[in-house]
This record gives structure tokens, sequence and C-alpha cells, in this order.
């Protein structure tokens, strides 16, 4: 059998309990990844739309003052 990494020694069942303990919050917070993962996603998202929307709107904004001295 192959090893990678450090061996672990177990001394007792308090390690153990502790292991498992924190084995269970792992588990237990799995789906407030979700949550966060989109608390992240969904501003950053309407953020970006607006950033867009409103880069347009400065481009048309400009295009039409340049554009309409020159037509006249």
């Amino acid at each position: 059998m192959l090893f990678i990494g450090d061996v672990v020694n177990i001394q007792g069942t308090e390690q153990i309990r502790e292991i498992a303990m924190a084995s269970k919050e792992f588990k237990e917070a799995r789906p407030f990844k979700k949550i966060l993962k989109y608390g992240f996603i969904i501003p950053l998202f309407l953020i970006t739309i607006m950033t867009i929307f409103f880069s347009v709107w400065v481009g048309m904004k400009m295009a039409t003052q340049i554009t309409v001295p020159l037509e006249r």
C-alpha cells in the first residue's frame, strides 16, 4: 500500500471525536455553499449588466453629439 503525505497518529478517543465533529460540521456547511455562491454571483451579474447598458448609452450619446454637428 502506498501513502502520500503525513502519517496521522490518532491517540485515544478524544481525537477521534474531534475528527468526527469536524467532518459533521463540514457536511452541514455544504448547503450554505450554494447560498454564498449565488450571493456573490447575482450582484456581480447585475452590476455587469448595468455597466454594459451604461457604456452603450454613453457611446450612443457621444456618437450623436459628434455626428449631429457634422451633419449640420
